[in-house]
């Protein structure tokens, strides 16, 4: 943002020089070695799966562009994001949204503050945490006052009526039996909508 360059390309496709898995590579590895699982195998089993998702990935690219063009009515996702992610690239490689540094080093100072905060308030007995304070900046608030009610009504009715204990117990397999409902309902609701497209007629 800050060189001279004037080019579009350098937004939408960065020179990566690696994949930018370090992080996860290096966290997978320390488990490894806990478990018992020879880096090596995790390794082996990465390769394959990279080929494996190419390969897969190919075909459905294929796939859905022979159903229907891209973007188009029959995905509508394309239609309604592509515009929104191309304008937001071009917002940046046209220097209109500007970057001032200073402000940034002000909200990065200030972050930092919060976060050494936390462990004096927690000598005072007042519950502090950064991270929620910062990733409700992300969040808009339709999404931040639904956690909120959640939280609410787990920590004060359904604790009450459930138990404090067996509520700590059973929240954590209730929440995963949600997410895997409602995955087994998307990918469903995927597969069907894959075989009414499939019927796409060519307009030429």
């Amino acid at each position: 943002y800050f060189t001279p360059y004037k080019g579009y390309a350098g937004w939408v496709q960065a020179p990566y020089i690696s994949l930018g898995s370090q992080g996860p590579m290096s966290q997978a590895v320390k488990v490894a070695y806990l478990t018992g699982t020879r880096p090596t195998d995790y390794f082996k089993a990465l390769v394959v799966s990279l080929v494996l998702n190419a390969v897969v990935g190919f075909l459905m690219m294929d796939f859905f562009w022979r159903l229907a063009p891209i973007p188009s009515s029959a995905y509508p996702n394309s239609m309604v994001y592509w515009p929104l992610f191309a304008t937001n690239d071009s917002l940046f490689a046209t220097r209109q949204i500007v970057l001032d540094p200073k402000l940034m080093g002000a909200a990065a100072m200030i972050a930092l503050a919060l976060a050494s905060a936390t462990p004096i308030l927690a000598r005072v007995g007042i519950s502090f945490s950064p991270v929620p304070l910062l990733v409700g900046c992300y969040i808009i608030p339709p999404y931040t006052i639904m956690m909120f009610a959640g939280s609410l009504a787990g920590r004060y009715l359904i604790r009450k009526y459930v138990g404090a204990e067996r509520w700590s117990r059973v929240r954590g397999i209730l929440a995963a039996g949600l997410l895997a409902g409602v995955g087994v309902f998307i990918g469903i609701g995927i597969a069907l909508l894959l075989v009414a497209r499939a019927a796409w007629v060519w307009p030429w």
